[in-house]
């Protein structure tokens, strides 16, 4: 299931960043401005995130599998991301144990549940004096806050 959550948001990314190509161009590259530096933000244990705007995509294949159909439009609202993939050692760190087949400390986590992921974004969240995002003792896992620019909710699952 978190693999079919990383394929929809690289995915969802990839559609976000060509939604541009088919545009015919009005400059040439070299009299276009350079593209503005990504907001990022680094957090007081290193890590750096970076500002994903809001934006459209679609997504699905009416040729596909019967949960990728219908094509359909779909909205994601801003928020930040980790810049870097969520390794091994850090995941053991706050979790106490590596689901990982392929071991590497430095190697990105893999194998990880739903709702296990859930755990780990409320964990990193209490570490870094935030509250946590979901319930987990419900059993659908209910988000406690939707506003992912409240400054008191931590880490999410995307």
């Amino acid at each position: 299931m978190r693999s079919e959550h990383l394929a929809g948001l690289t995915l969802a990314l990839t559609a976000l960043l060509s939604a541009g190509c088919n545009q015919e161009a009005t400059q040439s590259p070299a009299d276009q401005p350079p593209a503005p530096a990504p907001k990022t933000i680094t957090l007081p244990n290193g890590l750096t995130m970076v500002f994903i705007p809001a934006g459209e995509f679609i997504m699905g294949d009416n040729d596909g599998d019967a949960d990728e159909k219908p094509v359909h439009r779909v909205q994601v609202g801003a928020f930040y991301m980790d810049t870097r993939e969520l390794t091994q050692k850090a995941y053991e760190v706050l979790m106490e144990t590596n689901p990982s087949k392929s071991k590497g400390p430095d190697k990105p986590v893999e194998q990880v549940d739903w709702y296990h992921a859930v755990l780990y974004c409320n964990m990193r969240s209490l570490k870094q004096g935030l509250k946590p995002c979901y319930d987990s003792t419900t059993p659908d896992i209910e988000v406690l806050e939707n506003d992912r620019f409240s400054p008191q909710f931590g880490s999410r699952v995307l």
